[in-house]
C-alpha cells in the first residue's frame, strides 16, 4: 500500500507544477515548500530547483537608480529578461555612454552570460525542448532576417542542418524561397554604412523583428525562449524614428532579401549568392578553373586572369574538401588588386558573410561526385543570373554527358582517420552537409531517453 506521505507529497507537487506553468509563483512556491516535507528524495531534489526559480521570477528589479556603467547593463539585461525591450535599449545605451569602450564589452558579456545557465534551468523546469522551438515556421523566420540584414549565405547551410536534427525538410531552395519574398532593410556593411553596434544601438535585433512582424514578414505565434511568442516579446518595442540604420519593411533598400539561391544547368542541386548591394545581378564569362583555393590564390597573386573572367574553385565541398571551408585568401586578394568586381567566383566551398562581389557558393552537386561543375572546363562561358535566379554553362547536354563519361574522381586527400570518416559520411550542401539520417527516421526521441 502506497506511503499515504508519498501520496500526499506527489500531489503538492502536481499542484506545484500547474501553479508554476500558469506563472502563479507565489502559490507554486508555497506548494512546492510542502514537497520539502515529503519523504521522497527526487521530488525534494526537483522542488528545490524550482523554488529558486520561482524566488527570482518573484523578485522586482531594484527600485535604485542605475549610475554606474555596470549598474545600468546589468538593469539592461534584467529589462531585457523581463520582455521589456524599450527599457533594456535605454538602459543599455546609457552604460555605453559612460563607459569605456572595453568595459562596455565586458559588462555586456557578463551580464548576458549570467542570465544563460538561469534560463536553460527555466526551459528544463517548464519542459520546453529545442524540437518545441526549431518548427518550419521558426526556420522561416530566421531565414527572413537574414535576409532582412544581408546576412551571409552560410545560412543556407545551417538553417538546413538545424532543420535536419528536428526531422524538418527544409533544405537550400526552402531558404531561398523565403529570401527571395523578405525585404532588404538593414544597411550593414560590407555593402551598406553601417556595422552591427550602430544596429544595436538603434534598437537591435527587436527593433529590426518588429517591423518584419507588423508587415507580415514573420510569424508571430512561433514559440522563444522566453517561454512566450515572438509576438508576445516584441509586443511592446517602439520604432526608433531617430535612426536610418534600419528602415520600415514598407520601405526597403530592396524589395527581396540580400541572398540569393540559384539553380541551373551548373547547379542542379543549388547554388546561393550574396547581392545586396550590389549593383549588377547579371554576369557572364569564361571559365578559368582551379581545383582548389590554393591554385586559385596562387593565380590571383600573380595575376594570371583576366578582367570579366569567371573563377571557378571546386573540388571544396563537403566531400571534396572535405568540410567545406570558406574561399578567404581569394576573395580577399582580389579586393585588394581592386578586382572584386569585375569578375565572378564560383565555387562548391563556402563564401565568408563578409565577401562582396559576385561570389556564388554551395554549388550543387560538389565536383567530388561529379557535378557538372567538375565538368566544366577553361573558357566554357558561365551565365549568372541573380534577378531570375539561375546559373548555367553554355555547353549542351550531349557534350556534358561525354565529359561525364570521361570524368574520374580525383584521389582523396585523406585515406584515413576521422577527415575520411566525414567524407565518407557527409551529405549534400543543400540539406546542409550532414553526417547522419536525422530526426525524419527517429524511432524514439533521444532527449526521453
Amino acid at each position: 500500500m502506497t506511503d499515504p506521505r508519498v501520496r500526499e507529497q506527489q500531489q503538492s507537487f502536481e499542484e506545484a507544477m500547474r501553479q508554476f506553468h500558469e506563472q502563479k509563483f507565489h502559490k507554486a512556491k508555497q506548494a512546492f515548500e510542502k514537497v520539502l516535507e515529503g519523504p521522497t528524495r527526487e521530488l525534494v531534489d526537483r522542488a528545490q530547483v524550482h523554488l529558486r526559480i520561482c524566488e527570482r521570477r518573484m523578485s522586482k528589479p531594484p527600485d535604485t537608480t542605475p549610475r554606474t556603467a555596470e549598474e545600468h547593463y546589468h538593469h539592461g539585461v534584467a529589462m531585457m529578461n523581463l520582455g521589456r525591450w524599450e527599457d533594456s535599449r535605454q538602459a543599455l545605451e546609457r552604460a555605453r555612454k559612460i563607459a569605456p569602450k572595453a568595459d562596455y564589452i565586458i559588462y555586456a558579456l557578463a551580464a548576458l552570460d549570467s542570465l544563460t545557465g538561469e534560463k536553460v534551468m527555466d526551459l528544463i523546469a517548464l519542459n520546453i525542448r529545442p524540437r518545441d522551438i526549431v518548427t518550419r515556421k521558426a526556420l522561416e523566420n530566421a531565414a527572413a532576417v537574414v535576409a532582412a540584414t544581408g546576412g551571409s549565405t552560410n545560412a543556407a547551410l545551417h538553417l538546413p542542418a538545424i532543420a535536419h536534427e528536428c526531422g524538418i525538410d527544409f533544405d537550400l531552395f526552402a531558404v531561398a524561397e523565403v529570401m527571395k519574398r523578405t525585404p532588404y532593410i538593414a544597411d550593414l556593411k560590407p555593402s551598406g554604412r553601417y556595422v552591427a553596434k550602430d544596429m544595436f544601438e538603434a534598437g537591435g535585433m527587436p527593433l529590426l523583428m518588429k517591423t518584419l512582424l507588423d508587415h507580415g514578414y514573420l510569424h508571430g505565434e512561433c514559440l522563444t525562449v522566453t517561454g512566450r511568442t515572438m509576438a508576445d516579446n516584441l509586443a511592446k518595442v517602439a520604432w526608433n524614428p531617430e535612426q536610418d540604420v534600419v528602415r520600415p519593411a514598407d520601405n526597403p533598400i530592396s524589395p527581396t532579401g540580400g541572398v540569393v539561391g540559384l539553380r541551373g544547368s551548373l547547379a542542379p542541386d543549388g547554388a546561393i549568392v550574396k547581392v545586396a548591394g550590389m549593383k549588377g545581378l547579371k554576369f557572364r564569362g569564361p571559365a578559368h578553373c582551379f581545383d582548389c583555393e590554393e591554385d586559385a590564390f596562387a593565380a590571383v597573386s600573380a595575376r594570371r586572369y583576366k578582367e570579366g573572367d569567371v573563377l571557378v574553385i571546386r573540388y571544396e565541398g563537403p566531400k571534396g574538401g572535405p568540410g567545406m571551408r570558406e574561399m578567404l585568401s581569394t576573395t580577399a586578394a582580389l579586393y585588394g588588386q581592386g578586382m572584386g568586381d569585375k569578375l565572378a567566383l564560383i565555387t562548391d566551398g563556402r563564401f565568408s558573410g563578409a565577401t562582396r562581389g559576385f561570389c556564388v557558393g554551395h554549388v550543387g552537386p560538389e565536383a567530388a561526385v561529379g557535378g557538372p561543375i567538375a565538368l566544366i572546363r577553361d573558357g566554357d562561358m558561365i551565365v549568372l543570373d541573380a534577378e531570375k535566379g539561375t546559373l548555367d554553362v553554355e555547353v549542351n547536354q550531349s557534350e556534358l554527358d561525354r565529359r561525364a563519361k570521361e570524368w574520374k574522381a580525383p584521389p582523396a586527400p585523406f585515406r584515413s582517420g576521422a577527415l575520411w570518416k566525414y567524407a565518407s559520411e557527409v551529405g549534400p550542401a543543400r540539406t546542409g552537409a550532414v553526417t547522419h539520417p536525422g530526426a525524419g527516421v527517429e524511432v524514439a526521441c533521444y532527449a526521453d531517453v
